[in-house]
Formats: structure tokens, C-alpha cells, sequence
């Protein structure tokens, strides 16, 4: 002969299933993440205050000076989405190339964001991101506050043309093109960098 189960036992049966398939769930799973959250905030709109260099039309290669190579600006904003090179003139040229993931291209940026700032219509400073993603460089150049752009070369495709192995590197050019010094590595301080400007370009930044 079939026994029923006492009353109290069958009214907290819905209760006890309830805790254990509460206990399970915990155990098993987590609060899914929400789209929102799981998606990272896009860089500004514009991350420089200075649009890339416009470059001299017509301006023939200089030997052993800046290359003949066209490269897409970081941050185009108003000015030129491309520059050329070898058709930089006019000024003294500090050229950076660096990459937002290397650790001395960070430490060192603010130091050159600074002198760009000191220097005025006296130096042009632009960065060359090398290996690098459009976003990470942005973020970047717009957490710093560097005042000057970059163009951008994502396979490193100027290893031969710029002649670099590593980052960073920062390349000194006379208002001609021609490059007149480097320094391979991390810009340590700003001393060091207002030596590097002067006794390669002539200029003091003050």
C-alpha cells in the first residue's frame, strides 16, 4: 500500500526546490556583464590641438634626410589627412616615433609634449606611431595632452625607410630635411631632451 507523504512535508517542497536551484545558479554562473559596460568608452573626437604639418608640394627627396613616404595622420581635424615626408621644410624638425603600448614611448611623452609647448614656431614636433592601433594611440595622445600630431604606420613598414628597430627613437632635422642627429631610447628628463635640441638644431627651448 502506497504511504502519502505528511502535509507539512509537501507544502515545503516548492521552498527547498527553490533554494536549491537558487544554490546552483550562484555556484554555476555570474551576473552576465550588460553591453554597456563590457564595450570600452571611444577615444575624443579629436585628441591634438595641432593638425598634422602640411608638406611642401614639389619638395625633392634630401639624401640622408627625411624619406620619401606618405603617411595617414593620427588626428586629421582640419588640417591634412596625410603627410609626406620628404616634403617636411621650413623648420627644425623633432620627429618621435613611439607606440602606445611601449613603456619609455609613455614615460617619455610628456617630456616632448612639453618642449612643444616651449618651442613654439621655432621647432615642429610629429610623432610617428609605429605598430600601433588607431584607439590605443588615441586614448594615448589625448590622456597626455600632446599639442602635436602624429601620422601613423600600424605595420611598421618604416623600419628601412627611417631606419629604427626598437621604440622609441627620436630623429633631429635641419629646416632642409636633412637629418642632423638621434637618440635612440628613452628621453630620460627634460635636461636631456633641451641638450639634444640644441646641440642638433641649433635651438634653445628654455
Amino acid at each position: 500500500m502506497t504511504r502519502r507523504a505528511p502535509a507539512s512535508l509537501v507544502a515545503a517542497a516548492p521552498i527547498v526546490l527553490s533554494l536549491v536551484l537558487s544554490a546552483c545558479t550562484s555556484a554555476g554562473s555570474s551576473t552576465p556583464v550588460s553591453d554597456t559596460t563590457a564595450r570600452s568608452t571611444p577615444p575624443p573626437a579629436h585628441v591634438v590641438a595641432a593638425p598634422c604639418p602640411s608638406s611642401v608640394a614639389g619638395a625633392a627627396e634630401v639624401s640622408g634626410g627625411l624619406p620619401d613616404v606618405t603617411l595617414a595622420c593620427l588626428d586629421p581635424g582640419t588640417g591634412p589627412s596625410t603627410v609626406r615626408l620628404a616634403g617636411l621644410r621650413g623648420r627644425p624638425l623633432v620627429l618621435n616615433i613611439w607606440g602606445s603600448r611601449c613603456g619609455p614611448c609613455r614615460s617619455e611623452m610628456p617630456l616632448l609634449a612639453a618642449a612643444a609647448r616651449t618651442g613654439g614656431a621655432r621647432v615642429r614636433f610629429l610623432g610617428v606611431d609605429a605598430e600601433d592601433d588607431d584607439a590605443s594611440a588615441r586614448s594615448f595622445a589625448a590622456a597626455t595632452g600632446v599639442p602635436y600630431n602624429s601620422v601613423v604606420d600600424p605595420e611598421g613598414t618604416t623600419k628601412a625607410t627611417l631606419r629604427w628597430a626598437g621604440l622609441p627613437v627620436t630623429v633631429f632635422y635641419a629646416p632642409d630635411g636633412r637629418e642632423v642627429g638621434r637618440h635612440i631610447g628613452q628621453i630620460k628628463d627634460r635636461t636631456q631632451l633641451d641638450a639634444l635640441v640644441r646641440t642638433y638644431l641649433g635651438v634653445d627651448l628654455g
